[in-house]
Formats: structure tokens, sequence, C-alpha cells
């Protein structure tokens, strides 16, 4: 059957199809099977097979476990759409894909490439979730991952396929130890709550905000780029800005001085502190530049607040 007629033939079965199991996936992208892992596991927690592919297109329907994608040899580039639209790169050895459990794909790429499969199932992640985090991974959802650089991901996986090509004495408890580990790894790492999927785009996440309210109380009393700031949130500097001020109704500047100008009025009421050094401990490059930003924005002086403690 050639690639095209395949591709067509892919295309016109049903959309809404109940997930698969990993040894159903060569029915969707077939290829030859260079090694797999025994079937003997009843519980199937973990599946291994690695293949030799040519150019394909292929549409599947969503698998019950976690994919893990292993390029291992040759490079070619490769497109993928989940849920949300199409992505691509330039896929290498010693990358990494990753597709969610229960989540339908469409793949292509146009050079030969050797790769291996490593599924963990959803029950795997089910009960690694509840027991590390807490949480009900049917709460979570896989993010949309086609090209990974984790080379400690990648030093786990190598690690558990070794054991499952040729298992010894252990193998079994190795192999679940090391399950665990890399469930707890994508799901603090490849995972989100689908609650934050119904906000806005322009909205920081509850996560977003946490690490950027603690980068700027650590480097408050310093300069700091808004590229480090938008960094520390994991997203562009000019969707930063945007997500930030619709967050807090400020800009990112806006906010940082206000910030230091409510440190700097709590050290001019508790602290004898001259206010020259008020004004560098709070980040402002000197007593006027403080000054000036205390009239614009409060109306007042730090003279004024240091007076005000004195008469009391």
């Amino acid at each position: 059957m050639s690639m095209r007629s395949f591709y067509n033939q892919e295309r016109l079965r049903p959309a809404a199809s109940p997930p698969i199991n990993p040894e159903q996936v060569p029915l969707y992208a077939p290829g030859e099977i260079l090694a797999e892992s025994d079937n003997g596991d009843p519980r199937r927690r973990v599946v291994f097979r690695e293949f030799r592919y040519g150019p394909l297109l292929v549409e599947g329907p969503a698998i019950d476990s976690l994919l893990i994608v292993i390029y291992r040899h040759g490079q070619s580039r490769m497109r993928r759409r989940c849920e949300a639209g199409w992505q691509g790169a330039l896929v290498r050895p010693r990358t990494i894909s990753i597709l969610g459990a229960g989540t339908p794909s469409r793949w292509e790429w146009d050079q030969p490439i050797e790769v291996s499969h490593l599924y963990l199932s959803s029950g795997l992640l089910s009960e690694t979730c509840a027991r590390a985090f807490e949480r009900d991974y049917r709460r979570l959802i896989a993010k949309d991952a086609l090209e990974v650089d984790d080379g400690k991901l990648l030093a786990l996986a190598d690690m558990m396929i070794d054991e499952l090509r040729a298992p010894s004495t252990g193998g079994t408890l190795l192999i679940d130890t090391l399950a665990q580990a890399m469930s707890v790894r994508l799901l603090r790492d490849y995972h989100h709550d689908r609650r934050e999927e119904t906000k806005p785009a322009w909205q920081l996440t509850a996560a977003q905000k946490r690490r950027a309210l603690g980068f700027i109380e650590t480097h408050l009393s310093r300069d700091f780029e808004l590229e480090q700031l938008a960094r520390e949130a994991g997203i562009s500097e000019y969707h930063f800005i945007r997500c930030f001020k619709a967050s807090f109704g400020l800009s990112p500047y806006q906010f940082v001085i206000r910030k230091r100008l409510d440190r700097a009025v709590e050290m001019i009421r508790e602290s004898p502190l001259p206010l020259s050094e008020v004004a560098v401990a709070c980040g402002f490059s000197d007593q006027s530049h403080m000054t000036r930003a205390f009239k614009r924005i409060l109306g007042i002086t730090p003279g004024v607040v240091r007076s005000s403690v004195k008469s009391q």
C-alpha cells in the first residue's frame, strides 16, 4: 500500500473512536519493528517498542497510555498536530517527543528515522499523581511537546529500555522504580491543570504569578531587566507585559515602583536609616529618584512620612 493511499484510508476512520492500546499502534503507524518488550506483564504499566520508519503520514486515534518517542537515528522535518494547531521541528538523535494519554494526533515526516516508543499506562500515571502530588490525574492534560531536550528524562528512559530489552534479576523492581521516577518528572514538567485552559490567553497562570512575584520580592533592592522577569514566568517579553497588566492591573514597571514605595514607606516608619540608604535598599538609584516617585504616586515626600512618625 502506498503512503498516500494509507493516509487516505486513515482519514476515513471515525474521529471519535475509543483509545487504542500500545499493541495497536503499528496498525496506524506501520514500520519495521526492531525490538520490543516482553508482553508477559499482565499489568502492562510500561511497554517498549523500537521502529524503523520511512517517510510517513500518520493520523491516529488517542492511545490509552502516554507515549514518549525517542529519536535514535536519522533526522527529519517533523510536523505534528494534536488538539491545538500544527507544530514543526527538525528532530535529531536524542530528541524526545511526548504525546499525552488520550490525545488524538497527526504526524508527518519526510526522511527515514529510527525511534524508540515508550508507553506509560494511564493507571501508572494516575497512581503516581495521587501519591506524589495528591492530585487527580484526570484533571491534568499533557503539554503539546513535539521537540524536547531533557537529558534527565532521556537517561531514565534509556535505563528503562535497557532493562526491557534484556530483563535480568531484580528487573521488575528496577522497572517499577524507573517508571515512577519518569512519571513524576512527566507529571511535574509536562502537564498542566485543565482549568488553566479556561482562562483567557492574556492572563498569567497562578504558578506564573507566584514565580513573578517571588522574583520581584527577591530582586526589589536592585535593578533587573524585564526579560529576566518574563523568563521567570516562562513566556516571551512581549506576551508577559500583556499578561502581567491583565493580571495585576498595572504594567510590570508600575507594579515594581509601587512595591518599592511600599517597602520604602515601611522602612522609613520602622527604621532610623537615613533616607539616602532607604532609597538604595529599596531599589531607587538615589534619594532624589525616590522622592520624585513619592511625589508622583503618593503625593507626599519621604520627609513627610519620617516627620509623621516623629510626631507620634
